[in-house]
């Protein structure tokens, strides 16, 4: 296998010596209160996470294969269950997409 360029291998040869993949792995990927807070904009009702990713995104989007371990829930935001961090995580869907 030889790489042709980044999340693309050439399979041709699975028995290559010289075949590589590239990793990638982050932990802990929650939200506290203010990380809720400074995603969340007022105007639309809504949140946006992605510029809190926008500095390691190149590095996970590099990567053959990335894992993360994201320590939060997404239970929806209610009255019984609301968006919160420590020590019942519970996040928007939109953490999903960032």
């Amino acid at each position: 296998m030889r790489r042709k360029g980044a999340n693309s291998i050439d399979s041709d040869n699975p028995n290559d010596p010289d075949a590589t993949i590239t990793l990638a792995a982050v932990g802990d990927i929650m939200f506290h209160d203010t990380q809720l807070k400074s995603g969340y904009d007022e105007a639309s009702s809504s949140y946006n996470f992605k510029p809190v990713f926008e500095n390691v995104r190149p590095i996970l989007e590099a990567a053959d294969l990335a894992v993360a371990n994201f320590e939060t829930t997404t239970g929806g935001g209610t009255d019984d269950y609301a968006y919160m961090g420590y020590p019942r995580f519970n996040s928007p869907d939109e953490t999903i997409d960032a």
